[in-house]
């Protein structure tokens, strides 16, 4: 400030004041006092705002990087840090990208706090030594949009990946005197950038034969020595193998295995048994056997034997595959047919086949010799049911055949009479009838049942037979019963007689048949008096109530009645009425009883 004329100037410290936030203040202030020669004074304050303005974040932490390797370290961490010298600044931490080619980042937005993880499946084509950086730029901003940046690198390595065959199973074959020559190829990959194949074998010469391979591409031969596996029989195989390994330029490595199958030729078989031929009998000899026998000059040949047919028309063979032997057994029904002195030959064409299918064939041959054969019944069973009082007539038929050609049958029965009723039978055909005798059954209850029975004998005109029985089922019915009491009909008198007493009985031809006798409950008790019933025997007696019928005047009467039904046990009834006629003291008897009876 000048002293002499007032003039002031202020400069602000720039370093001293960034510390003041965008929209802060701060005031100076100065007095300046103006004295004249005599020293009077006076004052003013001078006064100058310092402003703040928004300073951008400064990066505080050092450089950002990390190191992860295939196959092994898979995860690093860090942490970008910044200060802002202005009074309450906000920093946010922004990405560019958090997708990296061989991994991902993450980055907390408050803390600035990152990771790394290696996506370990992505990054196998980076070869051993071989390294690629990941980068991330991360933005620093305060409240106001000021920003500042800083890189985070992770650097990924690389490691030697082994190679991977992908070529599929290396499998020929090789025949003699016919395929004498195979080639393939053994094809494999490796991941890692540039990476170079050498395949080497195991060995090249085999039994039979010998194998090249190429060490750049894989291509691989294999050339059979025909006259080194004449001794291979049609069937035998014998398998070459070549084991090629595959190995990159850092030595890993991987195999696969190269198989050539030789296969030999064959002989064919040659039948050294005698002619085969056998007899069976129809019911006598059911059985026979044999043996077709070859030979095969190839060392280790197998021989099996099959047959062209094994179900003959009469019966049916057995061949041993592995041996030859063979068998024949008559089937007893199937060839009933053949009559006494007839014959049928079967044949069975035996193959013999070595292992490598070569054949040669003998024939077989059977004699099937007929004998006479019993008819045979073919009708069902013959059962049949008659009812008394119902169905009294039933027929049937007795069937048979006979496989022998032209023969002749006959039917005759046992017995045709019957307890119940009669049978009738043609001897020619067979059919036969039952007549039921309806009154002779009647004593049959009802569910009560009885079996006749006829035998029926089938005879061939050479006297062979068989025989069949008919049944008759003969069947009850419930009969009712019948009343074989008197009429009950009673006189009781006032004062005089008092009671009356009498029995309904009753019959029933049923065999066992129950009966219970009953009456209506209300009938039970009269005007006069009352009645009581046995429900066994019938039996029932009147009481009369003497004091109860004075009332009756001089030549008056009145009739008691009790309405009795028998039921037997299968619910069948009859009935019969029980009278009793009161009187009164002096009424004529005989007239009484007259008016009863017409009752």
């Amino acid at each position: 400030m000048s002293s002499s004329s007032g003039r002031w100037t202020y400069k602000l410290d720039n370093n001293a004041h960034q510390d003041l936030a965008l929209g802060e203040s701060h005031t100076e202030t100065m007095l300046v006092t103006v004295t004249d020669d005599k020293g009077a004074t006076t004052t003013q304050q001078v006064v100058v705002t310092v402003e703040g303005t928004n300073d951008k974040p400064v990066l505080t932490s050092q450089p950002q990087s990390g190191a992860v390797k295939e196959d092994d370290v898979l995860f690093v961490r860090g942490q970008v840090t910044a200060t802002d010298v202005d009074h309450g600044a906000v920093l946010t931490y922004t990405p560019d990208s958090l997708q990296g080619k061989y991994g991902a980042f993450t980055l907390n937005s408050g803390a600035g706090t990152w990771t790394y993880t290696l996506d370990n499946n992505a990054h196998q084509d980076l070869a051993l030594g071989e390294h690629h950086t990941e980068v991330m730029l991360v933005t620093l901003t305060d409240e106001h949009g000021a920003k500042v940046t800083q890189q985070v690198k992770v650097e990924v390595t690389g490691t030697n990946d082994r190679p991977v065959i992908s070529s599929g199973i290396q499998s020929e074959t090789v025949k003699e005197d016919d395929v004498l020559f195979v080639r393939g190829q053994v094809t494999a990959t490796d991941v890692d950038h540039g990476a170079v194949l050498t395949y080497t074998p195991d060995a090249v010469k085999g039994q039979y034969g010998t194998f090249t391979l190429n060490k750049s591409s894989g291509a691989w031969t294999y050339k059979l020595d025909n006259n080194a596996h004449q001794a291979l029989a049609l069937g035998e195989h014998h398998t070459e193998t070549m084991l090629v390994t595959v190995t990159d330029e850092h030595g890993a490595k991987t195999t696969q295995q190269v198989s050539v199958e030789v296969q030999g030729t064959n002989d064919k078989p040659v039948i050294t048994s005698q002619p085969q031929s056998g007899t069976v009998k129809e019911d006598d000899v059911l059985f026979v056997r044999g043996q077709v026998t070859a030979t095969d000059v190839d060392h280790g040949a197998v021989l099996t034997y099959s047959p062209d047919n094994l179900q003959g028309h009469y019966g049916s063979f057995t061949l041993n595959p592995s041996s030859g032997t063979w068998t024949y057994t008559l089937d007893n029904n199937a060839h009933q047919a053949l009559a006494l002195g007839e014959q049928h030959t079967e044949t069975l064409l035996v193959t013999v086949t070595d292992e490598n299918g070569s054949t040669t064939t003998q024939q077989v041959t059977v004699e099937v010799q007929g004998t006479n054969d019993k008819p045979v019944i073919s009708s069902g069973v013959q059962s049949e049911t008659v009812k008394e009082d119902a169905t009294l007539f039933v027929r049937g038929q007795v069937t048979a055949t006979d496989v022998d050609h032209g023969a002749v049958l006959t039917y005759t029965p046992d017995s045709l009479k019957g307890q119940y009723g009669t049978f009738t039978l043609n001897k020619a055909s067979g059919a036969w009838t039952y007549k039921l005798d309806n009154a002779a059954h009647q004593a049959l209850a009802e569910g009560e049942h009885h079996t006749e029975t006829l035998l029926v004998t089938v005879t061939d005109e050479h006297g062979a037979k068989t025989t069949q029985q008919v049944t008759v089922e003969v069947e009850g019915t419930n009969d009712k019963p019948v009343i074989t009491s008197s009429a009950q009909a009673e006189t009781v008198k006032e004062d005089d007689v008092l009671t009356a007493s009498g029995q309904v009985t009753a019959s029933d031809v049923d065999h066992g048949a129950v009966l219970t006798y009953s009456a209506p409950q209300g009938e039970l008790t009269g005007a006069y008096g009352s009645f009581t019933l046995n429900p066994s025997s019938g039996a029932w007696h009147y009481k009369l109530d003497n004091s109860a019928h004075q009332a009756l005047a001089l030549g008056e009467y009145h009739t008691e009645t009790l309405h009795v039904t028998v039921t037997d046990d299968k619910g069948a009834i009859t009935t019969q009425d029980v009278v009793v006629t009161v009187e009164a003291l002096m009424t004529s008897l005989s007239s009484l009883a007259q008016l009863n009876l017409g009752r």
